[in-house]
């Protein structure tokens, strides 16, 4: 598989994860101790791996096919060090190549001004 799209049952929102993606999850569920047994998590503290994140946001989104959008905000979320903002359009647009509003919405808000916001656990 080299590409995993998922969508809430609303259709709210998509979460795309590409192969090194799944594979970095995989390999993180899988860490175990010298004994085999499964790592917990420290004081129960979910891990939370350094992150960037690429918003852009339009206050009122009027499209195309005549649909006006309020607060209309796409976050791009990728690993600490990528910083391609092709790469993240590229994402951006295949996660909603399928859905004709969402996917004109998108390839407006790529031509918004973009702020990057970098995200580190504690």
């Amino acid at each position: 598989m080299e590409m995993l799209t998922v969508r809430d049952r609303d259709e709210e929102g998509t979460v795309v994860m590409c192969a090194a993606g799944m594979k970095e999850y995989r390999e993180a569920e899988a860490r175990v101790d010298e004994k085999g047994l499964r790592l917990e998590r420290v004081r129960d503290r979910t891990e939370v791996p350094n992150v960037r994140m690429s918003m852009r946001h339009a206050p009122m989104l009027k499209l195309k096919s005549g649909i006006c959008l309020e607060a209309a905000t796409l976050v791009v979320v990728r690993p600490s060090g990528v910083t391609s903002d092709d790469n993240d359009a590229e994402l951006a647009t295949e996660a909603f190549a399928a859905d004709c509003m969402y996917g004109e919405a998108v390839a407006a808000l790529l031509k918004r001004r973009r702020n990057v916001l970098e995200m580190n656990s504690f």
